[in-house]
């Protein structure tokens, strides 16, 4: 009935298109049932930059409305000593890029910043979420790690950022410095810059 009401939709795009499958983040509630009443399935997943690959992923002819699935093959999923979901397996990166260098990863154990509830059929319903920002471009970027660089400059007592919405979605993060100057201001944006790595700037 759906598919018949909305067949201009679906010619749209195409009459073989049935399924959009989203791997970032768990989607607001109101997106997938705006897709849903189109008469369009919603695979819903969860991954990380640093794992290369989705961690979660709901069966595409099973899917768990709210969810964000169950974790695929080839990881290895636990939970830490205050719930926060941590992932191991192959598509872990190995390091990350941090202040001009790399890092190696010292822990086997990639915290994932989010701590899941879990419906009677297992699947995984994210809960609440350390501050992260997730951009347009599936990148996560960690405002403390922004805030704490800032602030290591001279004239700046104290910073906060924040995410900057737009028509694609949130946007690299904008950074509001408290110096005594607009120039002190920008000068501090731009040598801290310097210090992250290229997407976080």
């Amino acid at each position: 009935m759906r598919w018949w009401r909305f067949r201009d939709v679906h010619r749209e795009f195409g009459l073989k298109f049935w399924a959009l499958i989203s791997g970032g983040g768990a989607l607001p509630g109101e997106l997938e049932q705006f897709w849903n009443a189109l008469g369009f399935v919603l695979v819903q997943g969860y991954g990380m930059t640093e794992t290369s690959a989705l961690i979660t992923l709901n069966h595409p002819f099973h899917v768990a409305r709210g969810t964000i699935g169950k974790p695929l093959p080839g990881r290895d999923v636990k939970l830490g000593p205050d719930g926060e979901v941590l992932v191991r397996g192959a598509m872990v990166s190995g390091g990350s890029w941090s202040g001009g260098a790399y890092e190696p990863r010292r822990d086997e154990w990639l915290a994932t910043a989010i701590w899941p509830k879990h419906n009677p059929a297992g699947n995984c319903v994210c809960g609440a979420q350390k501050r992260v920002i997730v951009t347009a471009a599936g990148v996560n970027i960690h405002p403390e790690d922004l805030e704490a660089a800032v602030e290591q400059e001279p004239d700046v007592a104290a910073c906060a950022v924040v995410a900057i919405e737009t028509a694609s979605g949130p946007s690299p993060a904008q950074c509001w410095p408290c110096a005594a100057v607009e120039t002190g201001r920008r000068w501090a944006i731009e040598h801290a810059n310097r210090k992250l790595a290229e997407f976080s700037v």
